[in-house]
């Protein structure tokens, strides 16, 4: 071979290489940037709860996390609420950190900061959490090394 057919492959070469690692790349990182979940919830204190069903949305740095919310005080309901939240993320491994985008605005939103983490009440307010895959059936939310929320993955 000459010496350009020589450099000729070893370009092509190195093009296809890159191409590879790229592409498995993407391929591991796309399943945690692209997914949907969900899963029942309940926080607990005292003679308070707050108990229902969140929904949430990845895709590509933003999400969306849609919940069906019962209010209870001494085992009775007091409220249902819906919320819709919009909010940012970034992601580095299993590690992401949320940022809301929509504040909460309700007579019941006291009731529920004494339950929640600002991430769901207030605007630009940040939640840090690991997100592992489980299988291929869901995801474990995990906060301070504990398991939080078991959300079941949704098309």
């Amino acid at each position: 071979m000459t010496r350009p057919q020589v450099v000729k492959w070893l370009l092509v070469l190195f093009l296809l290489t890159a191409i590879s690692v790229i592409s498995l790349g993407y391929y591991r990182t796309y399943p945690m940037e692209h997914f949907s979940c969900e899963g029942n919830f309940e926080a607990t204190l005292d003679n308070k709860a707050v108990r229902g069903i969140l929904s949430f949305k990845f895709n590509e740095g933003r999400g969306r996390m849609e919940g069906t919310f019962s209010l209870l005080e001494n085992g009775e309901r007091i409220a249902r609420i819906n919320r819709v939240l919009n909010f940012t993320y970034t992601r580095s491994g299993n590690s992401y950190i949320l940022i809301s985008q929509d504040a909460y605005d309700s007579k019941y939103a006291g009731f529920m900061s004494v339950l929640l983490p600002d991430f769901y009440l207030f605007e630009h307010s940040g939640l840090q959490l690991e997100i592992y895959s489980q299988n291929t059936s869901g995801f474990v939310f995990v906060k301070a090394n504990t398991p939080m929320f078991y959300c079941d993955k949704t098309p």
